[in-house]
């Protein structure tokens, strides 16, 4: 959506400034909660990676 667009959705209907902060609040929360999910797995996924070549190597 365009800023002109939201604007004019705002000038006529200044109602939903609350929920559209709120909703913003929550994108943004819910972005920081995936990027930090994301940083949580990739790490649990190279120690994974790495205790597997361990244990192959170790194997050989």
């Amino acid at each position: 959506m365009s800023l002109v667009k939201l604007l004019k959705f705002l000038i006529f209907h200044p109602d939903q400034i609350p929920g559209l902060i709120i909703l913003g609040l929550n994108f943004h929360k819910a972005k920081h909660s995936l990027t930090k999910a994301a940083k949580n797995l990739a790490a649990i996924t190279a120690f994974d990676t790495a205790s597997a070549e361990k244990s192959a190597a170790a194997a050989i």
